[in-house]
C-alpha cells in the first residue's frame, strides 16, 4: 500500500466505498464511519463530508460525545482543504455549526474557539447573519465557562436582541436559554423570571415544545428549570418545584438523557437551595449518572459537587467531600475555569 501512487491509493478508496454501497445498501449506518474513512482518503470530498456528518450524527444519537467531536472536526478539516468556492464555503459554516453541539457539552476543548471564530467569519462574508448570531452565541458561552462573564454577556444579549427584531424563534429560544445561563453565573434571578416566561410562552404558541434547534438540549425544559430555580431562589419554592418538576415530566416525555440529566440537576439545586439533603441527593444522583453515560462534561462537574452538598445537608460530611473533589477536578481537567469558584465554595 505504501509504495502506490497517491492517486492510485485515492482510487482504491474510492472503489471500496462504492462496493461497500453497493453490498450493503439496507443498512449503511452500519458503515457510516467506515465509509467516511475510505472516501476521506478518495477525491470525492462530497461523499467524505457526507459520511463524515453522518458519522458525527450517529455518534450524537448514542451520546458518544467526544467521537462525535472527532468526526466532526474532520468534517471541517477536510473542507478547509477544499477549493474555495461559495458552496464549500456554506459547507464550511454548516460544519463549525455541527461542530458546536459535543463542544458545548465537553467544555470546549482543544481548539474549539479557533474554529467558532472561523465560522463568524464565513458568515460574515457570505452575509449569513442567522449563522452569524449562532457563531456569536457559541463564543459567548466559550467566555463564559472560562470566566469571562462580562464579555461573553455581550455577545449573548447583543444575539438575543437582533432574534427578538427579526423575530426569529429559534433564536430566541437558543440565545434566550443561553442568556438565563449567564443571569444565574451572576445570581441575577429576577432577570431569569422575567425572561424564562416570555420564551417559554413564545414556545407554547408556536407549538415548538419538542424542538431542539440544533444543540442537543430541548429549549423548553432548560428554560422551564431555569425559570424553577429562579423564582425558588427568589423565595417561591412552591412555584419554583412546579416549574423544575414540570421540566423533568416534559424530559421524560422525550426520553432525552441530556435533557432529562438537565432537568435533575436544577430540581437537586433546589432542594440544596431549601436545605433538603434527601431530595436533592436523589435527583443530583440522578443527574450525575445521567450526564457520566451522556459524556455531558460541563455538567457533570456541578452535578458531582452539588451531590456532596446534598450530602453534607443530610449530615454525612465524608461523602459529601468526596463527591465535592471529584466535581473539582473534573471541571479543573476540563479548563472550565468559572466553574471552580463553586466548587471551592461548597469544599469551604
Amino acid at each position: 500500500y505504501d509504495s502506490l501512487l497517491v492517486k492510485r491509493r485515492s482510487e482504491i478508496h474510492e472503489r471500496i466505498g462504492q462496493a461497500i454501497e453497493e453490498l450493503y445498501a439496507d443498512r449503511l449506518e452500519e458503515f457510516y464511519e467506515v465509509l467516511a474513512r475510505h472516501y476521506s482518503r478518495s477525491n470525492d470530498l462530497e461523499k467524505a463530508y457526507q459520511y463524515l456528518k453522518l458519522s458525527g450524527d450517529k455518534a450524537i444519537a448514542s451520546y458518544s460525545v467526544w467521537e462525535a467531536l472527532r468526526f466532526r472536526k474532520e468534517a471541517v478539516d477536510l473542507l478547509n482543504k477544499a477549493p474555495e468556492t461559495v458552496e464549500n464555503k456554506r459547507k464550511g459554516i454548516e460544519a463549525r455549526l455541527l461542530l458546536m453541539v459535543p463542544m458545548r457539552s465537553l467544555g470546549y476543548p482543544e481548539d474549539c474557539l479557533q474554529i467558532v471564530h472561523e465560522g463568524e467569519m464565513l458568515a460574515k462574508e457570505l452575509g449569513d447573519n442567522s449563522s452569524l448570531a449562532k457563531f456569536y452565541s457559541a463564543i459567548s458561552v466559550y467566555h463564559l465557562l472560562k470566566g469571562d462573564v462580562p464579555l461573553g454577556r455581550k455577545y449573548v444579549e447583543n444575539c438575543f436582541e437582533e432574534a427578538a427584531k427579526i423575530e426569529d424563534i429559534e433564536l430566541m429560544a437558543t440565545s434566550g436559554s443561553d442568556l438565563c445561563a449567564f443571569y444565574n453565573a451572576a445570581g441575577e434571578y429576577s432577570r431569569i423570571a422575567a425572561l424564562a416566561p416570555k420564551v417559554l410562552g413564545l414556545l407554547e404558541s408556536t407549538q415548538k415544545e419538542s424542538e431542539y434547534f440544533g444543540r442537543m438540549l430541548n429549549s423548553y425544559a432548560g428554560l422551564s428549570a431555569y425559570y424553577g430555580i429562579a423564582v425558588g431562589m427568589l423565595g417561591s419554592f412552591e412555584q419554583g418545584e412546579a416549574f423544575c418538576e414540570k421540566s423533568l415530566r416534559f424530559a421524560l416525555d422525550l426520553n432525552d438523557k441530556l435533557t432529562l440529566a438537565y432537568a435533575e440537576f436544577w430540581y437537586g439545586a433546589l432542594f440544596c437551595a431549601k436545605g433538603d439533603g434527601e431530595n436533592a441527593i436523589e435527583h443530583l444522583q440522578n443527574a450525575s449518572n445521567l450526564c457520566e453515560e451522556t459524556q455531558y462534561i460541563v455538567l457533570l462537574g456541578m452535578s458531582c459537587s452539588l451531590l456532596g452538598l446534598g450530602y453534607y445537608f443530610a449530615g454525612d460530611l465524608e461523602t459529601a467531600g468526596k463527591h465535592m473533589e471529584k466535581g473539582l477536578a473534573i471541571h479543573h481537567n476540563a479548563g472550565l475555569s468559572m466553574m471552580l469558584s463553586i466548587h471551592y465554595w461548597a469544599l469551604g
